[in-house]
């Protein structure tokens, strides 16, 4: 199935508030959801957390309402399955933007703008996750505004 590239902005609040599919297949995505790529702005209040396999998960709150969060996730560059996937230059450079800026983030919050694909993951004891589980999966681009 191919992914939209054309992203649609909107909020963390907007996306965690969508109904989640009635059927998750093991492969492949959900139209139009998850052939999506959206942009979002939030905060972050903790830091990145790295995963077993490599990926980093960053909560991300909203705006409006910082009680809503959800994930979103960067894949591991050099993950075989990444690299294949011709995409594995856009998470190594989003993977880098946060990096860099991690080094200097000297307050409680920092702002973040993160454009991905929509993903309805399921519950697998996520840290923080949004309350119908969608997530930006994978991460393609970082900003801090």
């Amino acid at each position: 199935m191919r992914i939209d590239t054309i992203p649609v902005t909107t909020t963390v609040e907007s996306l965690a508030a969508l109904p989640p599919p009635p059927y998750r297949p093991q492969y492949g995505r959900v139209a139009p959801t998850e052939t999506t790529i959206f942009c979002i702005e939030g905060m972050i209040y903790d830091p990145p957390q790295p995963q077993l396999d490599g990926d980093i998960h960053v909560v991300v709150a909203g705006l409006q309402d910082s009680s809503v969060t959800m994930i979103t996730e960067i894949p591991d560059p050099r993950c075989y399955r990444v690299c294949s996937s011709g995409y594995a230059h856009l998470f190594a450079r989003a993977r880098d933007s946060l990096e860099q800026k991690l080094r200097v983030w000297s307050t409680d919050t920092l702002r973040i703008r993160i454009m991905g694909v929509g993903f309805f993951d399921r519950n697998h004891g996520q840290y923080r996750p949004a309350p119908n589980f969608i997530e930006l999966h994978p991460v393609l681009a970082i900003a801090f505004p």
